[in-house]
This record gives structure tokens, C-alpha cells and sequence, in this order.
């Protein structure tokens, strides 16, 4: 220690010993019942560093002494900047955040934890989180528990034998778990996508099952028909794998048609002059070639001479509603001049060929022409009695796009009569719904100007 801090001791220590006498202890106050830490001796050595009075002296009891301001080998916690610097992982202020609720309290959950401590959420849920985790930024943040384990009438847990966990607490939540004898693996972040899909089929399959039978428990089923759950898992898992690892819609829809032999009996369809609508991944789907497959592509039934790009807008966070101009096909059953348009993780179409009709474009922000090098891109095209838009007209209360293509099939069926039928007219939301929602462009989220 140097002179310094020798001498301010000294100087302290002598106004101490004018009002007190030599020596002193401290111990608990206590109320009329007895204290838990009464009796108990807590030895405690405070180390002066060569900088003091400068530095504050580091107090500290001996290593393994547990208080949530007490660090592993002994140091005590002097003040709330240490804790912000140098967080005691051990103490339950700073500990992992069990969430275990149902899903539609998810957003309350959120808002009552400090955003400091968000990326401390451990969720232990049977609904499909992904998107909503990724809506919030915390998709890469969390940690996640794919939990399979059920109580049984003696209150012990039975292990499920596949759970598994990622994130931050992994291994903490593992730990925890095989304490109360339920094993857990600790796995990656793909891993654990596809743990949560097998988690949210077999919660699934139980529901369905525990519907059919009238309300039957989960210990019911698996007593009484852990079989049927075993084939139904046995046949669709690999499907859902598969179509997880190929990811977004118009592949699975691809994988699954060429799964069960549909590919040859939609194209003969198509083929045979047979009116079809594509709406989003229909587009593609009906697509000659598309842009930005996943590997080792995917089949097309086609018959529109265009190219599509997938997921030209983006991901799912960036779907968003405008509104365009409406072609003369559906201007033609009255309304407006323009029709809402939902696009969700949509396409886009590229090109075309000579005698396919553009139905539909969409006019680009700053930011999208100077990434994609172009002004507009065709959201909706027609060729003969195929038709594809990259919008949802079925997610709004304007139904001309689906009288325009009811036109369609009747001009396919020779039929004179172009109005549609009573049962036709009233098509969209039940009367008790809102009759619209409003139009959300790509600025309303963005903040306002000071």
C-alpha cells in the first residue's frame, strides 16, 4: 500500500477511536421471531487498494458464501455501476426469466421486462414463436425450450426423452431440467427450428386426438393410443423436415404435391385449358422459371411464360399494403379505380413473354429501385384462362378480382350471362365484421420527424 493511503488510514482510524471503543461487531437486527442468520459468525476482510481513498476498499466474505450481492469467491457487490459492468450471474436479479403462458400474453410479457434484460426470456411454449420473436428482434436473442414432459397423478414428471433447447440459458435450462429428471439436449439454432416444428406437430396430433375422443387427457392418449400418435409423427415429420429445410411456401407446396403425385395431374389440368388462379406462392408456382430457389430448385407445373423472383420484397417482416391501379377485367364490376393490395413475403414477376397480359404493377420506393436496378415490377399478370397475382385480393372485402376470374371460367364455359349469381354478390366478411381494414404503406412504421 503506499504512504498515501497508510497515512489516510491512520488519520481515520484515529477519529474513529475518539467516540468508539477499540474494536466493534455488527449483527442482525431482529424482530420477535427469530432471524435465520442469528448465531452465525460471517467473517469479512476488506483489502485497501494502493489508490485509496481514491478507490473504495474491496470488501468480501469468505469464497462460496451465497447472498445475491455476493460474487462466487466472496467480493460484495459495493454499488449499482458494478452490477451494470460486472452482473453477478449467480444472483436470481440476473438469472435466466422462465415464460411459461399462453401465447396471447406473450406481448404483455415483452413489455413488462426491461429491454435489458430481454435476451434473459426463456420460453417454454407450444405455439409456433418464430415470427413473433422475429417481429420483436429477439429471434437470435432468447432462449428457447422445445419441453416434452407431462405430470403424472402422482405430481412426478414423466420425461418425454425429446427435449431439446437453445439460446443463451441453454445449458442452464438443461441443467435445471435434469435435476427434476427430465433430459434435455443442448442443440443449435437450425437444430432447434426443427425441434420446434416436431414439438408443434406432436402438440397437434394431441389436441386432434383429445378432440376426437371428447376432451381426453394427454396421459389418456399416450396410455391408450401412443400407436396412432407414433404413425401420424412416423408419416408427417419427415414432410415437415423437408419442407423446413427447403423453407417458403411455394416449395412446400412443390414438395407436397410431388410427395402424393400431384405435379402430373395439376400440369394436365393446366394443360387442358382448365382455368387457374395463383395468388403469392400460386404465382410461382404456375412461373415457366423463377429467381432465387433454394437448392436444387423446385418444380413449376407453369404454363405462364414469365420469371418470378422469390420473396422479392423480402421476408415476412417486410409484407406491407398499398393500393394500385385496378385493370379494366375488374373495373369493369364498378367501384373504385384502384383495389387494395396485401402483399405478404411476396414475388414478383420479372419478365414475360409476348402474349402474356400485364394485369397489375407496382411502382418501386427509392430505396427498392436502387437495389433492384428498375422503376416497377408486375405484380399480376393473365394468359388465356391462367392468371396469377402476387397479392392477396382474398384478405380484403373487395371481391372483383374473384368476380373478374368467375368471368373468366364462364367465358371458358361458353357461358353468355357475365353477372355473377346472387350467391356471388355478397362474397367477403360476414356482416358483423368490420367492413375494411386500413391501407398500411412501407411509412407507417417509420418515426416521426422531431
Amino acid at each position: 500500500m503506499s504512504s498515501t493511503a497508510d497515512k489516510r488510514l491512520l488519520e481515520e482510524r484515529k477519529l474513529f477511536r475518539k467516540n468508539r471503543q477499540f474494536g466493534f461487531v455488527a449483527k442482525p437486527a431482529t424482530k420477535d421471531d427469530d432471524s435465520s442468520w442469528e448465531g452465525g459468525s460471517y467473517p469479512v476482510t476488506i483489502t485497501f487498494p494502493d489508490s485509496y481513498p481514491v478507490e473504495p476498499p474491496v470488501c468480501s466474505f469468505p469464497a462460496g458464501f451465497f447472498h445475491p450481492n455476493v460474487y462466487p469467491t466472496g467480493k460484495i457487490l459495493m454499488g449499482i455501476q458494478e452490477l451494470l459492468i460486472t452482473p453477478n450471474i449467480y444472483s436470481p436479479a440476473q438469472g435466466p426469466i422462465y415464460v411459461c403462458t399462453t401465447n396471447d400474453s406473450l406481448d404483455d410479457v415483452l413489455q413488462r421486462t426491461p429491454p435489458s434484460r430481454r435476451r434473459d426470456l426463456v420460453f417454454f411454449q407450444n405455439g409456433w414463436l418464430l415470427p413473433w420473436l422475429q417481429k420483436h428482434g429477439l429471434a437470435d436473442e432468447v432462449t428457447l425450450v422445445a419441453l416434452y414432459m407431462a405430470a403424472g397423478p402422482d405430481g412426478t414428471a414423466k420425461d418425454g426423452g425429446r427435449t431439446a433447447t437453445s439460446g443463451r440459458w441453454a445449458r442452464h435450462v438443461a441443467h435445471t431440467l435434469a435435476r427434476g429428471q427430465v433430459s434435455c439436449s443442448v442443440v443449435d439454432s437450425p437444430d432447434m427450428c426443427r425441434a420446434l416444428v416436431e414439438k408443434h406437430l406432436w402438440a397437434s396430433i394431441f389436441w386432434m386426438l383429445s378432440a376426437a375422443l371428447g376432451g381426453a387427457q394427454v396421459g389418456h392418449i399416450v396410455a391408450q393410443h401412443r400407436s396412432d400418435v407414433e404413425a401420424l409423427v412416423d408419416e408427417l415429420l419427415p414432410l415437415l423436415r423437408e419442407s423446413l429445410a427447403a423453407s417458403g411456401e411455394s416449395t412446400t407446396m412443390a414438395l407436397v404435391a410431388e410427395r402424393w403425385g400431384l405435379i402430373p395431374e395439376l400440369q394436365s389440368f393446366a394443360k387442358a385449358g382448365k382455368p387457374v388462379w395463383g395468388t403469392c406462392a400460386g404465382m410461382i408456382f404456375l412461373a415457366e422459371a423463377a429467381e432465387g430457389q433454394k437448392k436444387g430448385g423446385q418444380a413449376l407445373l407453369g404454363g405462364l411464360d414469365i420469371t418470378v423472383s422469390r420473396n422479392f420484397f423480402g421476408a415476412q417482416v417486410n409484407s406491407f399494403e398499398t393500393r394500385l391501379p385496378a385493370p379494366e377485367c375488374v373495373k369493369g364490376f364498378g367501384s373504385t379505380d384502384d383495389f387494395r393490395a396485401v402483399f405478404i413475403r411476396a414475388p414478383a414477376v420479372l419478365s414475360t413473354g409476348p402474349d402474356v397480359e400485364v394485369l397489375a404493377e407496382y411502382t418501386l420506393t427509392p430505396e427498392e429501385a436502387a437495389q433492384h436496378g428498375r422503376e416497377k415490377v408486375i405484380v399480376g399478370v393473365r394468359k388465356g384462362v391462367l392468371m396469377a397475382t402476387a397479392f392477396h385480393p382474398e384478405l380484403t372485402t373487395d371481391i372483383r378480382w374473384h368476380q373478374a376470374f368467375v368471368d373468366m371460367v364462364r367465358k371458358h364455359s361458353q357461358t353468355p350471362d357475365k353477372q355473377p349469381p346472387p350467391q356471388y354478390q355478397n362474397l367477403g366478411r360476414l356482416p358483423n365484421r368490420p367492413p375494411d381494414l386500413p391501407v398500411y404503406g412501407k411509412d407507417f412504421m417509420r418515426p416521426e420527424e422531431q
